[in-house]
């Protein structure tokens, strides 16, 4: 289950054992999930609408899951089965990033390569890849 959570009730979910992910673009822009700072700014500031922001965000979510797409998997692990994965950010009012975000995540969960790449890394994790041989290595160089 993926939830979007204030930092104090995430806290408290983490000691139940979720998994908490912070994508506020001010506490933590390297996140995957992180708009630009500036994009917010723009919202907030009515530069942009929200309809404009959610096309632009999905369409940078799709761009990171191409360059990345281990990134958005872990967070879908993360939230399998009975585990949670509560999202924070920054937001105080009104619509909430991580509402496209979770939207986005949930539509992936769906897709048949999420599944196809979490039977992979099982059947990987059950056969280890072999180390190169040292003699092999300085050959092909």
């Amino acid at each position: 289950m993926i939830r979007i959570a204030p930092q104090a009730q995430a806290d408290l979910e983490a000691a139940h054992g979720a998994s908490v992910q912070c994508a506020s673009p001010y506490l933590n822009p390297a996140h995957v999930l992180s708009p630009p700072r500036h994009w917010l700014e723009a919202l907030v500031d009515g530069g942009m609408t929200w309809e404009f922001f959610r096309l632009r965000y999905k369409a940078l979510l799709r761009s990171r899951f191409r360059e990345n797409a281990e990134a958005f998997y872990a967070l879908l692990e993360a939230s399998e089965g009975d585990k949670t994965l509560a999202l924070t950010c920054h937001c105080l009012a009104g619509p909430c990033h991580l509402e496209v975000a979770r939207d986005f995540l949930d539509w992936l969960r769906e897709r048949a390569p999420f599944q196809e790449w979490a039977s992979l890394r099982h059947r990987l994790s059950l056969f280890p890849l072999p180390v190169a041989h040292p003699g092999l290595a300085a050959r092909a160089g």
